[in-house]
């Protein structure tokens, strides 16, 4: 089985250990993700300082702080700010929805290259990388099985000013599952249900913890389920 993680976790979390404590046998690749860490190399706020408008923002800021300094004057830091600010009101949504749309598809492809190494029977997909997981669909790079936890999917086309509903217009996943408990904070059952309706297949609202879903770990029916689409 494949582990395709969330957007704050890694490749060796609370899930994959549980799965393998349980005896099934778990890969899972390290897309370096996350929303603020600068030290994963594919988080949104990386690929938010990789483009130019940043880079030359911060250039001529750190130009006039350090003008400031010089002169002993704290006038230049406080233009700084001022222009930073006009400039982020206008351009701050664009950018950033630039940097997610960058994660996203490098996530993509550090996905696509581990189901070429590890060749999996059945992907298991975790919020962020449930979202993953269908894009991975989506470009014919994974037909199924899949067992889907909260996918985002909705969530992070939302993120991304892109409509989810058209773009998974067609797709035709393989034996396929979704897990969504209620009480979901981070992705709300709604995204599930709609994706449950558009694609046919089938939605399990369950009380497991919340977002994390742990409690399907737990109770080992994750396992069960991994098993079941695996055929």
């Amino acid at each position: 089985m494949m582990f395709v993680h969330g957007l704050e976790s890694g490749p060796s979390g609370e899930k994959v250990q549980g799965l393998r404590a349980q005896g099934l046998e778990v890969v899972a690749a390290d897309m370096q993700m996350s929303l603020k860490r600068l030290d994963r190399c594919n988080s949104v706020s990386r690929n938010l300082l990789r483009t130019p408008e940043v880079q030359a923002a911060g250039v001529v800021s750190a130009a006039l702080v350090g003008l400031g300094l010089g002169r002993r004057s704290v006038w230049p830091v406080g233009l700084a700010g001022v222009a930073l600010g006009a400039w982020w009101s206008g351009r701050g949504e664009a950018l950033t929805r630039q940097a997610i749309m960058a994660s996203y598809r490098r996530c993509v492809e550090v996905q696509r290259e581990a189901i070429a190494r590890f060749e999996p029977d059945v992907v298991l997909g975790s919020s962020w990388g449930g979202a993953i997981t269908l894009e991975l669909m989506l470009r014919g790079h994974w037909q199924g099985p899949a067992v889907l936890l909260a996918p985002a999917f909705h969530k992070v086309h939302r993120a991304m000013g892109l409509d989810p509903v058209g773009r998974l217009a067609g797709l035709e996943p393989g034996s396929t599952l979704i897990f969504h408990d209620p009480s979901d904070d981070t992705v709300p059952l709604e995204d599930s249900q709609a994706l449950s309706e558009q694609l046919g297949l089938p939605l399990h609202a369950v009380d497991a913890g919340g977002h994390r879903l742990m409690g399907l770990v737990e109770d080992g029916r994750l396992l069960e389920s991994l098993c079941e689409v695996a055929g």
